[in-house]
């Protein structure tokens, strides 16, 4: 009877574990990966939809900063910080929501280390995703948004 009740629970441990993993759902395939610098304002690295305000993600880094400003859409309704995943490297960096017009939170901003470890494997791969709750939402740079990635870590290195 005990090793039925263990056989059990075992089971109903691995489908629970099943049940509350994340599927990658792959971004909208009109945006893309954009890089911006200006003198004033440092370097920009941005994923949304082209030559407008529908930003997913936006990466900043002001000179002579060691760190990267993150600023996320999010559909969470107290949403903690940013989620970052590049191949097994996840981190969660702490950040206050913004709350637009209608009162909800849609954008949330946090603070990152260059090092830390879901940004050197983007800087390195291209692999990036950006996790909502339970949405990972895979926002990577492809082959033609690779130099952008690159100019904007090279950019941040520099100041």
């Amino acid at each position: 009877m005990k090793r039925r009740a263990i056989i059990g629970l075992s089971l109903a441990i691995g489908v629970c574990a099943c049940a509350t993993q994340m599927t990658p759902i792959a971004g909208p395939a009109n945006m893309a990966w954009a890089f911006n610098q200006n003198p004033d304002e440092g370097a920009k690295l941005a994923f949304g939809a082209p030559a407008s305000d529908n930003v997913v993600l936006m990466m900043t880094c002001a000179p002579g900063s060691s760190r990267i400003a993150l600023s996320a859409m999010t559909t969470e309704k107290a949403p903690s910080g940013v989620t970052l995943a590049s191949g097994a490297d996840k981190a969660e960096f702490s950040g206050a929501p913004t709350v637009g017009f209608d009162g909800a939170v849609s954008l949330i901003e946090a603070s990152a280390p260059a090092t830390a470890a879901p940004l050197k494997g983007f800087r390195r791969t291209g692999d990036l995703a950006l996790i909502d709750g339970r949405r990972k939402v895979k926002i990577a740079a492809g082959a033609k948004d690779k130099p952008a990635v690159d100019r904007f870590f090279k950019a941040c290195a520099s100041v």
